[in-house]
């Protein structure tokens, strides 16, 4: 690229960086890391909450939790806000990188909703306008104004069935 000579206004090492920068194939990282702290935080204001429960089974979530990717990491790259859910340990080992089945995840629709309303809808800072931002574009039909979190779960409903279908993943 370097050589081209189209691109001899970028031939000063600055700006070469900049198209080295822009062509550098960024792996996706797996990460739960502010979820996590979402959560940790939320424990210490309202230790007996209903939001301290596993979102897949409603066990109480007092010691031992993980952040679940709802849509397997594995199988779809996405750390978005939606995507990561409080779970028993023991639970999303068996889930591990396999998918919910519609089922499960409709019978979870409550304690999801609960969750992304308490951890990131309402609050001071832009969490809400970052939510719906990573939902908007990453789940299917729906608008760049979408703000309802039943709109938004059925679009999750829908994402499901499509990597069910597109990759044929395994089921949980």
């Amino acid at each position: 690229m370097a050589g081209y000579s189209g691109n001899a206004k970028y031939s000063s090492p600055e700006k070469q960086y900049h198209l080295y920068r822009a062509l550098s194939w960024l792996e996706p990282k797996r990460t739960t890391t502010e979820v996590r702290n979402r959560f940790e935080q939320l424990k210490k204001q309202e230790p007996n909450s209903e939001l301290m429960q596993c979102v897949w089974s409603a066990k109480s979530l007092k010691q031992k939790y993980d952040i679940d990717h709802s849509m397997p990491f594995a199988r779809w790259p996405n750390n978005d806000l939606w995507n990561l859910l409080p779970t028993d340990s023991k639970i999303n080992n068996q889930k591990s990188d396999r998918l919910p089945t519609e089922h499960k995840l409709k019978a979870s629709k409550e304690r999801i909703q609960h969750w992304w309303k308490e951890a990131w809808l309402g609050k001071s800072d832009n969490s809400q306008q970052r939510f719906f931002a990573e939902a908007n574009i990453a789940l299917p039909g729906l608008s760049s104004d979408n703000s309802s979190v039943d709109e938004l779960f059925e679009a999750l409903v829908i994402q499901r069935g499509r990597l069910k279908e597109m990759q044929q993943l395994r089921e949980w």
